[in-house]
């Protein structure tokens, strides 16, 4: 019984010693007489007790076994009777941790220091802490990890706490107690920024949002007057408002109508003055795949992608009558060429600047040498080529301030002074003048004002 027990003791202790074995021989000059003293004691105890043990051992194997037995008891002395290092935490006198390496609590505090080398209040309260050195044979005595002696000096400190900062584009923009509530209000806010967006939300469903600034939420340490405990969304609001760029990207196909054309023809069974539908027009139906660019709820960019026609537009044919019971009867006005009504009078597109702009006509499209009739009765005042913008042009007047005008001309085949009826021909199609293209440009003037054509027809 008496080698098992020492035999238990041995095992217990010896497996979290022997990594402490370096510090007792750093110290073995003042540890080596009071353990040598203890092991004398243990030696004259030792052969006492296990003389009769002895006298009863009469195989070489229990000799042996006594012998391996005696070893370990002379190191478990040893080791029991060994002393720790240890360095003492303190913060105004009271014992906050130990540490085995003392150069892991004066760098923590050293870096400390450094962080916040121009505020005195903190460097101040950093002098409250002190470092010990204690010795003692408790080895299983607690100590901080390398990694977690500032985390103590900063918990413990009353003017330096830890807080969630939030940076964009390297600038810190705000501190929380709280890293959950900064995100939260983060995403809320940048949810309410792209809601703010013009035209985004109604017109299109599918979108990319690109935030156009490095950001990021990191754990510091920092002084307890700047924390902020409260308010996260509205200090947000007002600090990224000038620093969280973002773009939305938004591409989608859309239906979109397609304006049907007006093709007039004449009707020689039909009087001056009625006409006849003899085809309705139907809008056509296109399939619009387009791209905006919004940065800042500001519309930078829109351009279509593409255009797919899924039904195509009807053309509306109008028979106009060239037949008069009296030709004396000018308020009526012929069909002063057969073709496509391509511009109609008033406010349009200018084709050329693609400003706003007023058109004082009728075009009617047409190919190039197609004949120009006379819509009434009258007297050419002008056949020649104007130089504002007609090009080759014919004027008819008729009367009482009551003109016609027939612009961009090809060939005229008439003469200043000249007299003629209506329906004669006098001109051909053509894209003289500014002209996009071959056709008729067709002007009513009366007194001076132009009027809108087609109530004449």
């Amino acid at each position: 019984m008496f080698f098992a027990e020492l035999i238990y003791v041995l095992f217990k202790n010896i497996i979290f010693k022997l990594y402490t074995m370096a510090d007792y021989f750093r110290y073995i000059g003042p540890n080596l007489a009071h353990t040598f003293n203890n092991l004398k004691i243990f030696i004259k105890h030792f052969f006492t007790l296990a003389r009769p043990y002895f006298k009863a051992m009469k195989s070489k194997l229990v000799l042996i076994w006594g012998c391996v037995c005696v070893v370990c008891i002379i190191v478990a002395v040893v080791l029991l009777n060994m002393t720790v290092n240890y360095y003492q935490i303190s913060y105004k006198g009271q014992n906050i941790g130990y540490s085995r390496n003392v150069n892991t609590v004066n760098s923590a505090v050293a870096s400390l220091k450094s962080q916040f080398s121009g505020n005195e209040k903190v460097l101040t309260d950093l002098e409250n802490f002190s470092i010990t050195e204690i010795q003692t044979n408790n080895w299983f005595l607690s100590c901080f990890k390398a990694d977690e002696i500032t985390d103590a000096l900063v918990i413990t400190a009353e003017t330096i706490d830890y807080a969630y900062s939030v940076y964009a584009n390297g600038e810190n923009l705000i501190y929380s107690a709280s890293q959950k509530t900064v995100e939260n209000a983060i995403m809320d806010y940048k949810d309410d920024r792209i809601a703010l967006s013009p035209d985004i939300a109604e017109k299109y469903t599918s979108c990319t949002v690109e935030w156009l600034v490095s950001f990021e939420t990191k754990k510091e340490c920092v002084t307890t007057d700047v924390i902020t405990y409260s308010s996260i969304y509205d200090t947000l609001y007002k600090a990224l408002e000038e620093k969280l760029p973002y773009r939305i990207t938004c591409v989608q196909t859309v239906n979109e109508s397609i304006p049907y054309m007006t093709q007039y023809e004449r009707n020689t069974y039909l009087y001056s003055g009625s006409k006849k539908i003899i085809q309705k027009g139907v809008k056509g139906v296109k399939a619009v795949t387009s791209k905006v660019v919004v940065e800042n709820g500001t519309l930078i960019s829109s351009d279509v992608l593409g255009e797919k026609i899924t039904k195509n537009p009807v053309t509306r044919k109008v028979q106009i009558g060239s037949a008069f019971n009296d030709f004396s009867d000018t308020s009526k006005l012929l069909l002063p060429v057969e073709g496509y009504v391509t511009s109609d009078y008033g406010p349009r597109s200018d084709p050329f600047t693609g400003e706003p702009a007023h058109h004082n006509g009728l075009d009617i499209a047409a190919k190039t040498g197609t004949d120009i009739w006379a819509a009434v009765s009258g007297k050419i005042i002008k056949a020649s080529d104007t130089g504002n913008g007609y090009g080759k042009c014919v004027i008819i007047e008729h009367y009482d301030g009551f003109r016609t005008l027939y612009a961009h001309c090809s060939e005229l085949l008439v003469s200043v002074g000249d007299y003629v009826k209506a329906g004669d021909l006098i001109a051909k199609v053509g894209s003289t003048g500014r002209s996009t293209g071959p056709h008729l440009h067709f002007s009513v003037i009366i007194d001076g004002e132009y009027v809108d054509p087609t109530i004449y027809f």
